[in-house]
């Protein structure tokens, strides 16, 4: 098993879930956005630009 908190200079890894199709794909990007606690057009790999707070539930 991999432990994903053994580095700490790597970004998260984040995967995102569509839900059945149909179902709000268009609130697909919004809510991985906030559940990496970044603003859209952010570079959140680059680690220069100012992090955004997430909004909304935890991303479990």
């Amino acid at each position: 098993m991999t432990d994903r908190t053994d580095r700490t200079d790597s970004a998260p890894i984040l995967i995102a879930h569509r839900g059945f199709a149909g179902e709000n794909p268009e609130n697909t990007v919004p809510a991985v956005e906030r559940a990496a606690g970044v603003a859209r057009g952010e570079d959140p790999t680059a680690g220069t630009e100012r992090r955004v707070p997430a909004a909304g539930r935890r991303a479990d």
